[in-house]
């Protein structure tokens, strides 16, 4: 089999904007947080920005730059977006940066206040994104061709009109994916095969480690550096609709355990040296939020599939 590789350079062109409210369903937690642990939690946990594909198709999100509840940026996207952080310069926070699939199968991003841009390349079925553990470059993860995992990075946060520019050949790693990778600021690839057993790679060609975990739909990833070495945490649903979670410092996993809840897509992650914070879409199609140690908050919100979610402390 020959395999194709694409670049992913810059190219304006809007996705098409749909203007449709996203649905806010009712439903029943599977725990409500009290209000003590929310204060505490609210102490600890950094600023963070959260994106789902709305039930209109557009996408929505939730960032501290454009206040309280969820807001439409947009577009026509197939599946969950992607969300990496900028850093900021000076007295400015760090923005966060999105990437979503169009509906011709072609990779777009944008801001909280640029429209989208193409990307460009071939066929990008479902996306993740990372910025490394030193801010110094942005990687993509795609699964695209042949359902293999390929990925791209710019080393140049605002080198296309304020986006990352992937002007790089984008990699071919091999595999079979059945869903959207995952990737941490270390560099560490996480990918569901087809039978649904959870895959890591560190971005050697065709070199993929299985595991003894079984997961549905898109895993996530997330990890940061301390003082006694860097940490990646894992979430996934689990196969009984469940969020399982590992933890990994140095390079032994602890065993995966279930947070409880109940999923219809994919969780994201979002750990940092304070605090360990999980989004998942629950059976009520709203965002979910909880830490290790707290119960579940509704955030609200309609999505459809996964949802992603980034620091932006």
């Amino acid at each position: 089999m020959v395999l194709r590789r694409f670049a992913w350079g810059c190219l304006a062109v809007a996705i098409v904007a749909c203007g449709v409210a996203a649905t806010h369903v009712a439903g029943r937690p599977p725990s409500v947080r009290p209000q003590a642990a929310l204060a505490a939690a609210a102490v600890a946990a950094p600023p963070v920005a959260v994106a789902v594909e709305g039930t209109d198709g557009a996408l929505w999100v939730q960032a501290p730059q454009l206040g309280s509840g969820w807001h439409s940026l947009g577009g026509k996207i197939l599946g969950p977006p992607a969300v990496v952080a900028l850093p900021g310069t000076g007295s400015t926070p760090a923005a966060p940066l999105f990437f979503a699939v169009g509906t011709n199968d072609e990779l777009f991003a944008r801001t909280l206040t640029s429209g989208w841009q193409a990307l460009g390349g071939q066929a990008c079925y479902s996306v993740g994104a990372v910025a490394d553990a030193q801010n110094s470059y942005v990687t993509v993860a795609c699964r695209g061709l042949y359902n293999h995992l390929w990925t791209n990075y710019a080393s140049e946060a605002s080198s296309c009109s304020g986006l990352p520019c992937f002007s790089n050949i984008a990699t071919d790693l091999g595999g079979v994916l059945a869903a959207a990778p995952a990737v941490s600021p270390f560099d560490l690839y996480v990918v569901t095969g087809t039978n649904g057993e959870v895959f890591t790679s560190t971005g050697t060609a065709n070199d993929f480690t299985g595991s003894t975990w079984r997961c549905i739909g898109q895993p996530g990833v997330s990890g940061y550096l301390a003082a006694a070495g860097q940490t990646t945490v894992f979430g996934c649903q689990g196969t009984d609709h469940t969020l399982f979670t590992a933890t990994q410092s140095g390079s032994t996993w602890t065993h995966a355990v279930s947070l409880g809840g109940k999923l219809i897509g994919g969780p994201a992650v979002v750990a940092t040296s304070s605090v360990t914070e999980f989004f998942a879409v629950g059976t009520d199609h709203a965002v979910w939020e909880r830490t290790l140690s707290g119960g579940w908050t509704r955030l609200g919100g309609g999505a459809i599939g996964g949802v992603a979610a980034v620091a932006l402390g």
